[in-house]
């Protein structure tokens, strides 16, 4: 109806500042099926790390214990980092369940898993 008001707070995100605070660090989607909501183009696929110290290390490995990529995370701006779903030779990554591991200096590791369904393997491009 006209002249109603709706008021919503928000807390702002935060950085993990100690060891006990990475265990809130997220893997969003999780899992990942197909598609997310933050991909701006099919085929141009999105994963966030959420709640992250302002400088750290993000390593990504399957679960054969392969690495797969690396993120370096070195702006205190923001409390995220964005993962593409490409290796680090820029091949897509196959459907599967991949381990994460934090590194903040100063803080300590967060280890964590996070799982990967795509519609189809897309090989034949690369």
């Amino acid at each position: 109806v006209p002249g109603d008001v709706a008021t919503f707070v928000a807390t702002a995100p935060g950085f993990a500042a100690s060891e006990a605070a990475l265990d809130s660090i997220r893997v969003v989607p999780n899992p990942f099926y197909l598609f997310g909501p933050f991909d701006n183009a099919v085929g141009n696929y999105n994963l966030f790390f959420h709640g992250l110290p302002a400088e750290c290390t993000i390593d990504i490995y399957n679960l054969a214990g392969e690495w797969v990529d690396q993120r370096v995370k070195a702006d205190g701006s923001d409390s995220y980092a964005t993962w593409d779903l490409l290796t680090t030779n820029g091949v897509p990554v196959s459907s599967g369940i991949y381990i994460y591991v934090v590194d903040a200096p100063g803080f300590g590791q967060k280890i964590g898993k996070f799982a990967v369904f795509v519609e189809s393997e897309v090989l034949k491009q690369y």
